[in-house]
């Protein structure tokens, strides 16, 4: 009876102490899962503020993005084939890259990517309309050349027709043939395709090595601030007389004459020595315009030493049409100088442009690893919250059903996501 009556003391003592510990127990794992809950609600409002920084980030970088694709769209496309498929490949590559990335981009990274692609944009635009104008001067070029050798035949015939009709309405008037010489020079000048004041000028006053003040008619600027001169000199009185001469004599003595009067005026240039003039770079000789044909081709024919004896003078004489040639020459090599360094512009643009978007695809690629370090923290901060046994989530709902004082209730979106501890 005793023995029994022990052992239900005993009974009742050791239920007690069970009972002080078990309460014991349960007092420590709520203070753990309190301690849990604050630093799970902690770390909840840290993401909630990450999660509205790049909310608000991502709305102003949508917005920097419809402009940037605002001014792409405004971009003339004119450039041929391949760059055309490379602006558009460009424009593809940016466009997906930012439309994956726009919503996690941070503010640093929307400066800099504004500040490069501002850069880059003028300098494709300036490419395009240097490859633009030169095709399109290269086309019309091409175009152009067979009118315009016609036209030079014909207005070579027309400037004899008009010298022949005018010698003849001139004749014996030296004054008067030299000022029409001149206006001869001055309109095969108009039409050679040379540009008056930039690529020839008229009565330039200067000094030869003598220090004497010379007038040459026409200056005609070449490529490297080199220069060519021309001299207008009229040979109409002796060669009028010879043509109308009735005898072969008459006119034999006249074409003596019209022979004298062109040597004349080849040594009364080579005097002025216009191919040392101060401030001209000239090839060292000089170029005698006789404006009538006819009377040009019959000096030519009477004297066959007629172009030596003014080469050795450094003089060349020319004709109108043979002086429109050399014009139309000059034309042309001014035009094949202005597509040269338009060639060279396009490939020092070309050397700019390939070197800013090497810059831009390592800015690119900077801003990707930003992107994916961020994407990784959210990651992992998603994992800590949701994933797992013994996630916050879960923790937290937990730590209510025990009991916790809460007021307000977990959003259900998020705990849908949770995965559930039973879960393997």
């Amino acid at each position: 009876m005793n023995e029994l009556l022990f052992l239900l003391i005993g009974l009742a003592t050791g239920a007690i102490a069970a009972w002080f510990v078990a309460r014991g127990r349960q007092g420590a794992a709520l203070r753990v899962a309190e301690s849990g809950l604050a630093t799970a609600r902690e770390d909840l409002t840290q993401t909630r503020q990450l999660l509205a920084s790049e909310r608000t980030q991502t709305l102003d970088l949508n917005r920097q993005l419809a402009a940037l694709e605002a001014d792409y769209r405004n971009l003339e496309d004119k450039l041929h084939f391949q760059q055309e498929e490379l602006s558009k490949q460009f424009r593809l590559l940016a466009n997906d890259l930012l439309e994956e990335k726009s919503r996690r981009f941070t503010e640093q990274n929307q400066t800099n990517l504004h500040q490069l692609l501002n850069p880059l944009g003028e300098k494709i635009q300036a490419f395009e309309r240097k490859i633009e104008e030169t095709y399109k001067e290269e086309l019309r070029d091409k175009v152009s050349l067979l009118a315009e050798v016609r036209k030079l035949h014909d207005l070579s015939q027309k400037l004899s027709l008009d010298a022949d009709n005018l010698a003849k309405a001139l004749k014996g008037d030296t004054k008067q043939q030299g000022g029409w010489g001149e206006v001869i020079l001055e309109r095969i000048l108009e039409r050679s395709g040379l540009v008056k004041g930039k690529e020839y000028q008229t009565q330039v006053v200067t000094q030869n090595a003598d220090n004497q003040l010379i007038r040459p008619d026409i200056v005609i600027s070449l490529p490297d601030q080199k220069h060519l001169i021309i001299d207008a000199k009229v040979s109409l009185t002796a060669y009028e007389r010879c043509m109308n001469a009735t005898d072969e004599a008459e006119k034999t003595r006249y074409l003596t004459a019209h022979l004298g009067s062109v040597r004349t005026h080849i040594r009364l240039l080579a005097e002025k020595k216009y191919e040392t003039a101060e401030g001209l770079l000239t090839p060292e000789f000089v170029l005698l315009f006789m404006p009538v044909e006819p009377a040009f081709s019959l000096a030519i024919q009477g004297d066959a030493e007629l172009f030596q004896f003014a080469w050795e003078r450094r003089i060349v004489l020319v004709s109108p049409t043979t002086l429109l040639a050399t014009l139309r020459t000059v034309a042309s090599i001014w035009k094949f100088e202005k597509q040269s360094k338009n060639a060279l512009e396009i490939a020092r643009l070309s050397g700019e442009l390939y070197d800013k978007f090497e810059g831009f695809l390592r800015d690119l690629t900077k801003v990707g690893e930003t992107l994916r370090s961020s994407q990784n923290a959210y990651d992992e901060a998603v994992k800590k919250l949701s994933e797992g046994r013994g996630n916050l989530l879960r923790t937290a709902e937990k730590i209510k059903a025990l009991g916790a004082r809460a007021t307000k209730d977990l959003p259900q979106a998020w705990l849908d996501q949770a995965d559930d501890d039973d879960a393997s």
